[in-house]
């Protein structure tokens, strides 16, 4: 996560989009799959989280900051869904900081595209796929020095499991 942090471009939209996500996923244990869309085309309201999705962003009792908000569809739950939670930790990588920017950055999205989209150079907007999500995330890694994770593991799993191993 440090090594995105520090080496994505967060003016840039896309960028914004690809590291909310991750940040989301990681810190928050989810499926790439709760949090893209295949494609555009692909993309189903019924399935798949929108920008409209209510976030609700509260403090706990401590004082902690986090955020919350239910996807439509989950992999072990079906259409019963589930809610994702998030927790602002003391660490640059923080997943609550990285949504809210995700959210101004994308600002101009309609708000019935997917939640995780991005702002195009021409006023319109691409949803955040796995393909673009990871091919951004392992060209990152791979200019650090690290093994590109789509070519190192061959499923969601062992994915996760790898890059908590190195730290992402």
């Amino acid at each position: 996560m440090h090594c995105l942090l520090r080496d994505l471009d967060l003016s840039n939209a896309k960028d914004a989009a690809i590291y909310a996500a991750s940040s989301v996923a990681f810190h928050g244990i989810c499926r790439s799959c709760e949090l893209c869309v295949p494609s555009r085309t692909l993309f189903n309201p019924a399935r798949h989280a929108t920008k409209s999705t209510i976030i609700q962003y509260d403090h706990t009792i401590t004082g902690i900051e986090y955020a919350s908000f239910n996807i439509p569809w989950s992999k072990t739950t079906g259409t019963k869904g589930a809610k994702i939670s998030i927790t602002d930790i003391d660490d640059p990588t923080s997943p609550v900081p990285a949504l809210k920017h995700h959210q101004k950055a994308n600002i101009n999205v309609p708000n019935d595209a997917p939640l995780f989209m991005f702002e195009t150079s021409d006023g319109d907007w691409a949803p955040l796929t796995k393909s673009n999500w990871l091919s951004r995330c392992n060209e990152v890694w791979t200019a650090a020095g690290f093994e590109s994770l789509l070519q190192c593991k061959t499923n969601e799993a062992d994915a996760s499991g790898a890059a908590s191993k190195e730290g992402f």
